[in-house]
């Protein structure tokens, strides 16, 4: 979830430096959010949804639940940059440690499978456990060996040559440890060229499931355990893009739909974005997320009559002048684009961008 930083932290005065604080992406920064973030926008959509999900992860502390969370709304809505502010609020960062990841960077957004999604997760919280606090036991990390050692993996060689590169860095070669970060890498590998693999390793993975969840709880609890002990902070799970142009929706489906136990019986605090379109679709009521929270678009007409959306207007405005000066503006541009963007702060900065 990284984005070339912004280089300049306030307005661009002049045409030239508009491209150093206009961008499509999101504040994914705490010094992005602090320069370029404005309170209206939430205003004129109804609610702050992040102060929702504080709410829900807060309500959690110090009991055995875990919270499960959707979070939806069109493209360029700002779902990511709310997700921010979420990581970055000073009582979320005293309890919850994020992993923050995008489907887009980390998987095949075209092949990948409901697995892959499952096992990166794991495998990043026991790998980053491990250099955190320290790693899990023997016992449950041969739990989830034997589980593996039970299939044939079928890979090319240029991918095993690769993985031998990356496994075990700085660890002694005989190790158990060692080998279980050549499993990590060659799973690694799987999950961004997953169109190269066999699709009979993927039904028998799926087939047996249950007990790969089972074993992953017990390695998530004593992973839990230890950044208790090491930071007292618990982990919260962010994946993101899922509702991005380039991601497979059929396997988004897959995903959500049909293995929806994954989300539902793993024992981690998991905030999915989702998109809007699965959810107030007719299977959308079998998602198994136990909070839905929905971040609307920014109003720019009145619903009811279609006329202008005066504090929309002004809070879309808002936003765009903490990126640049409205002198730089021709008399009515800044009108003009707003409503072409529609109110999606995404498409208001492609087209400042262009204009520019």
């Amino acid at each position: 979830m990284q984005h070339p930083s912004l280089t300049r932290f306030e307005p661009a005065t002049t045409l030239d430096e508009i491209h150093l604080t206009i961008s499509p992406e999101p504040l994914l920064t705490q010094k992005e959010i602090d320069a370029f973030y404005r309170e209206e926008m939430n205003k004129v959509r109804g609610e702050d949804k992040i102060q929702r999900l504080k709410l829900g992860l807060k309500r959690v502390i110090d009991t055995q639940q875990y919270y499960k969370a959707c979070l939806m709304g069109h493209t360029g809505v700002g779902k990511s940059t709310e997700l921010t502010r979420l990581i970055n609020d000073h009582e979320i960062k005293q309890h919850f440690k994020p992993l923050r990841f995008s489907v887009l960077s980390e998987l095949d957004a075209i092949n990948f499978s409901p697995l892959d999604v499952f096992l990166f997760m794991v495998v990043e919280i026991v790998e980053k456990t491990a250099k955190i606090s320290r790693q899990p036991s023997d016992e449950n990390l041969q739990k989830l060996w034997d589980w593996f050692s039970s299939e044939e993996f079928t890979r090319k060689e240029t991918r095993e040559s690769q993985i031998k590169t990356e496994a075990g860095a700085g660890v002694k070669e005989d190790s158990f440890w060692n080998k279980i970060l050549g499993l990590f890498a060659s799973l690694k590998g799987e999950f961004r060229f997953a169109s190269s693999r066999e699709k009979k390793v993927v039904e028998y993975r799926l087939s047996r499931s249950r007990d790969l969840i089972n074993i992953a709880n017990q390695l998530l609890k004593e992973c839990n355990q230890n950044l208790q002990e090491t930071m007292r902070r618990s982990w919260l799970i962010i994946g993101e893009d899922f509702d991005k142009a380039g991601v497979s929706q059929e396997a988004v489906r897959d995903l959500f739909l049909n293995y929806s136990n994954i989300f539902k019986d793993l024992d981690i605090h998991i905030i999915f974005n989702i998109p809007i379109g699965l959810y107030n679709s007719s299977p959308g009521i079998n998602l198994t997320f136990d909070h839905n929270l929905l971040i609307p678009d920014t109003p720019v007409f009145c619903q009811k009559d279609h006329t202008p959306n005066q504090k929309g207007r002004e809070a879309v405005r808002k936003v765009l002048e903490a990126r640049v000066k409205s002198n730089l503006f021709e008399d009515g541009q800044i009108e003009r684009v707003i409503i072409a963007s529609g109110g999606n702060i995404r498409d208001l900065f492609y087209l400042v961008r262009e204009a520019s």
